[in-house]
């Protein structure tokens, strides 16, 4: 893995360097190294524990992993850094397999108030509408 060797140099001349630990996360992530790309983005998060990137990948790993309330925890530090619809939509995708479909449905709206265009909004909500029964609802998204 050369690009984790170059930002691990990175990252020894500059312990502070997020974009470096950030790097390193990513291509593990790329490898499927979940394990070893939730500890270099719990690395950024010693230094910057706001970093929006770091919080959203974690929760990407968490998630596959299937520990949706992880996801969800690092999901809403994530979007209290910055409101952000693609946060949301996860967060609302993450309630769907909790079974929390309440949830769910407030996150895909308040991922539709943020993005009026966010179409995986409009789906989610429509899923959670038609997983409750709804279908009157559901067909509206």
């Amino acid at each position: 893995m050369e690009a984790i060797e170059e930002y691990d140099i990175v990252c020894k001349i500059n312990p502070n360097n997020e974009e470096g630990y950030l790097g390193i996360g990513n291509c593990y992530n790329k490898t499927n190294k979940r394990k070893e790309a939730i500890d270099n983005y719990d690395q950024v998060l010693k230094i910057n524990p706001k970093n929006q990137m770091a919080l959203y990948n974690k929760a990407l790993m968490l998630y596959l992993d299937e520990n949706y309330e992880k996801a969800v925890e690092n999901l809403d530090k994530a979007n209290k850094a910055k409101a952000d619809g693609k946060i949301l939509v996860t967060k609302g995708i993450a309630l769907m397999k909790m079974k929390k479909e309440s949830e769910a449905k407030q996150a895909f709206e308040e991922a539709i108030n943020t993005d009026k265009n966010n179409s995986h909004a409009y789906l989610g909500l429509g899923q959670c509408y038609y997983n409750e029964g709804d279908d009157k609802n559901a067909i509206k998204y």
